[in-house]
């Protein structure tokens, strides 16, 4: 499938800006860039606070296959593909409205679980985001 030049555009900003944007250098600053970049419908910077690569890599390990680089590679591209087309074609829903920490988990020192409690104005809902260090910085981990 050949990139369209929206997709080729977006492709140069999000690379652009995780070479160029300063990672979060904490969990709490981790969580609040992608609660930030949602709330504000700001697509490439919300998909720059998630790790497309560790999910990537969960997802092989649980259908067992070895995650290897280049399997490692498909899966993120085809992830993260996927989560743009959703939002470009539905937008950010469900809408979380506000979102509250209600407890912070440190499962290690390079991995924290947030359970947060978020109102909207049709729905109160409770769930948890991954947060895991690497050494560029704190990234999000979807179904992690």
């Amino acid at each position: 499938m050949r990139p369209t030049r929206r997709r080729a555009l977006y492709l140069c900003i999000f690379i652009s800006m995780s070479v160029n944007a300063q990672a979060p250098s904490s969990p709490e600053a981790a969580l609040e860039a992608h609660q930030q970049a949602r709330k504000q419908k700001d697509l490439p910077r919300y998909l720059a606070t998630i790790s497309f690569q560790q999910e990537a890599v969960e997802e092989l390990r649980r259908i067992g296959r070895e995650p290897t680089d280049a399997a490692v590679a498909e899966v993120a591209a085809k992830r993260e593909s996927q989560l743009r087309t959703h939002v470009e074609s539905r937008g950010f829903i469900p809408d979380y409205g506000d979102c509250k920490v209600v407890r912070k988990l440190e499962d290690s020192d390079a991995q924290v679980r947030f359970i947060l409690s978020c109102v909207s104005s049709t729905t109160t809902l409770m769930y948890s985001v991954l947060v895991i260090r690497f050494p560029s910085g704190w990234f999000v981990v979807r179904n992690g």
